[in-house]
């Protein structure tokens, strides 16, 4: 990744570039290695971590890192972090992190954005939580947890969480509440609700209202999801602390290799602003590049159907399309788990015959899957047969090839449906009291993929 650094202050005239860059694999199926590094002017970061999966239902991650700035305030440090998650069961759940910063260690931000009088000791220099989860099919799921920081200066503070969330009848809600329970921390207590409530199929009207700081921002907002390819939002906030009104507009497009985003928003200030988004991925592999319209994650798959364009395929991310090549990215899947894939047959051309639609890919973590959907070009046609003398052929005769193999059966009024005239083996047609005679018709050079089957007329011509 490449881009700029931008303060929100307009006394800051320092904009670094910075580039950073990352790579992860899988040592084996319970191991995982990440390794990245950050470096902008005066400024430099470098680090590893290591995934364990000591069986499926618990996770441990450890990572450091290490930071080296320059310029007007040198300085050297590291950080560690350890986390781990458990999965009792079907309905319980817990994690737990700590973070440890040595005096030295500065972020991008604290680089580039703070003065070289900052001691820097109103950082912090660990930080401890624990969150314990619990869902019900009818509840809804709970969580709640506790978090500790301590910073150079020798304060420390104490935070408390929780939330909720279910759907009733299709309406989903959900609330946050977080307490400063010691010290002076930041934001000091504040509450959150959302509601979520469908207007339709594909169409939600949203409500919420936030509490912090004895100050309250709430809102109403509609968005819908018009086809696979386009989606709109709008939305209306007020915020009690500068009593203004901020208006939102913005609309989603899913082209095949990635997915847009363009938003406009003004307030009451007559302030306004426009923001422009494009998201995906892109997989280097043996058969080229191909392109997907949302993030890659460490598990995933190559699908290629044939060597069809634009066939729309359902994973678990979204739908995504192939290529050119007929190859697409399934950017994730469970690892450990099962995931299906799907073809949309209607988005196949009609000429086109499919062997299996549909895969189930179960791989471990850090796995790449390839999946190939065998497909079958034919040629089907429905033709009006009838004799060299003009007169329909018999109901019930049979369609067969030169060595005798069965084809089909001569329909009412003559009528002979041909699955494959792709196959250019002669045919023949033979019934009691007909002589046997050859069948005889000519098709368009090219077919017509957006039929099922062709129409023509024919003989059948005795020799």
């Amino acid at each position: 990744a490449a881009g700029q650094v931008r303060s929100t202050s307009d006394t800051q005239d320092d904009n670094p570039w910075v580039i950073s860059g990352g790579w992860s694999g899988a040592l084996d199926a319970q191991l995982q290695l990440s390794a990245g590094m950050t470096t902008a002017a005066d400024y430099r970061a470098t680090g590893f971590s290591l995934g364990l999966l000591p069986s499926t239902a618990t996770q441990i991650q450890a990572s450091l890192l290490r930071t080296d700035v320059g310029g007007r305030a040198p300085s050297r440090g590291l950080q560690g972090d350890l986390s781990a998650s458990h999965r009792f069961d079907d309905q319980w759940s817990i994690n737990a992190g700590s973070t440890y910063r040595t005096f030295g260690y500065r972020e991008l931000e604290d680089a580039v954005f703070s003065l070289s009088s900052d001691n820097g000791k109103s950082r912090y220099r660990d930080r401890q939580s624990v969150a314990l989860a619990w869902s019900h099919p009818t509840l809804g799921a709970f969580g709640g947890g506790m978090s500790r920081s301590s910073s150079f200066d020798g304060q420390s503070s104490r935070r408390a969480l929780a939330s909720w969330g279910t759907s009733i009848g299709g309406v989903s809600v959900s609330a946050n509440a977080e307490w400063q329970l010691s010290g002076a921390g930041r934001g000091g207590n504040s509450v959150y609700l959302n509601l979520s409530i469908p207007l339709g199929e594909n169409r939600r009207a949203r409500t919420w209202v936030r509490s912090a700081a004895g100050e309250y921002r709430s809102g109403v907002g509609l968005n819908e999801r018009v086809n696979d390819r386009f989606g709109y939002r709008i939305g209306v906030e007020h915020d009690t602390r500068d009593k203004q009104m901020q208006s939102t507009a913005g609309v989603s497009l899913l082209p095949r290799s990635s997915q847009l985003d363009l938003s406009y928003t003004r307030s009451d200030a007559e302030r306004s602003s426009y923001q422009a988004g494009a998201r995906g991925g892109a997989v280097l592999h043996g058969g080229g590049l191909t392109l997907s319209p949302y993030p890659v994650r460490d598990t995933f798959a190559l699908l290629s159907v044939g060597e069809m364009d634009a066939i729309r395929v359902n994973t678990p991310s979204g739908p995504v399309w192939t290529d050119g090549q007929g190859q697409a990215v399934v950017p994730q899947v469970a690892a450990y788990g099962r995931s299906a894939v799907e073809i949309d047959t209607r988005s196949l051309p009609r000429n086109i015959d499919i062997n299996n639609g549909m895969a189930v890919i179960s791989a471990g973590r850090g796995a790449v899957d390839r999946v190939e959907f065998g497909v079958t070009m034919t040629r089907r046609a429905l033709l009006k047969v009838t004799t060299s003398h003009g007169a329909p052929l018999p109901r019930g005769a049979t369609v067969s090839t030169e060595d005798g193999e069965f084809v089909t059966l001569v329909q009412d009024v003559g009528q002979v449906f041909l699955p494959n005239v792709l196959d250019s083996r002669p045919l023949w047609i033979t019934a009691p009291g007909l002589e046997r005679c050859r069948l005889d018709f000519e098709l368009p050079a090219k077919a017509d993929a957006e039929v099922y089957y062709e129409t023509a007329a024919a003989q059948c011509r005795a020799l």
